[in-house]
């Protein structure tokens, strides 16, 4: 069919014309119309900018070797959602953006909300406005949110942090140089690198659990845990180092990833000289 057989079908084609044409709604397409229209309004002038969408739904971008399961719902009202290639998001999980669930990982169910997820995860519960580096688990139910994961994390089911004081008032962080005012009255828990939490863990706003830590039982932790703890509440010693290598090489064997020679001596692999007031830093 030639031009002039389409004109007579199909009739005189609609021309609009715009400043920029975006190709693509996914998170990076969206940004980019965003950011293009503020530097326009910047400078004084209206650009008209056209976001198109090569899916069936702006803001849902799936790669190719995702699998989305039935009765999976993508909540693209506030932002986009992404789900990269080879992961799986299971029946009734509801992903709200802006969100993003990094390649291999596992979103199980509930509901995840304003996240970014690394690759190969196990997601279950409600968590919001997290950060999960990679190849971290969180399989079980136990609400986390404003929180931060590093990577090999695995906390234990009902795990809870919480993320705002009765109070409402702004959350207060302990760092290297005392307890700061953060300004913010959301904020939940950071976990090191290779943390590990017993069934039950619960932790109070503005926490900080170092590397290596593993915490476990009813009471309550201190809001900063040293790097490389064992304990149960207050109640912590230090983490035999190797002790702490074993488990770490189950863990990744888990993700067929090899805990090598050169990583088991790794300076970062040791226990931290700790602050010998952390615990009255903590508590303030």
């Amino acid at each position: 069919m030639n031009s002039e057989e389409i004109l007579a079908k199909y009739g005189p084609r609609e021309a609009m014309e715009y400043d920029v044409v975006v190709v693509g709604a996914g998170p990076a397409g969206l940004s980019a119309a965003i950011r293009l229209k503020q530097l326009g309004a910047k400078a004084g002038r209206e650009l008209s900018v056209c976001v198109l969408e090569k899916g069936s739904e702006a803001g849902a971008h799936i790669l190719s070797g995702a699998v989305i399961e039935p009765l999976v719902v993508f909540d693209v009202s506030a932002g986009p959602v992404m789900v990269r290639a080879g992961s799986v998001v299971r029946a009734f999980t509801r992903l709200a953006g802006p969100c993003a669930v990094g390649a291999g990982t596992q979103i199980l169910g509930d509901r995840v909300s304003g996240c970014s997820i690394g690759d190969q995860c196990v997601v279950r519960g409600e968590i919001s406005e997290s950060i999960v580096i990679g190849q971290a688990n969180k399989g079980h139910e136990g609400f986390v949110g404003h929180s931060v994961l590093g990577r090999w994390v695995n906390l234990g089911a009902g795990t809870i942090t919480s993320n705002l004081k009765n109070s409402y008032g702004t959350v207060s962080l302990w760092t290297p140089e005392g307890v700061r005012d953060t300004g913010t009255v959301k904020l939940g828990s950071f976990f090191g690198d290779h943390v590990k939490t017993g069934i039950g863990a619960r932790l109070t706003t503005g926490s900080v659990i170092g590397a290596g830590s593993n915490i476990y039982g009813s009471v309550m932790p201190p809001r900063y845990v040293p790097p490389f703890s064992w304990g149960d509440g207050d109640q912590l010693a230090e983490y035999r180092l190797e002790q702490f290598l074993t488990t770490t090489e189950r863990a990744m064997s888990r993700r067929l990833v090899k805990l090598d020679d050169g990583t088991r001596r790794h300076p970062d692999l040791r226990p931290a000289r700790v602050h010998p007031d952390f615990r009255q830093l903590a508590a303030r």
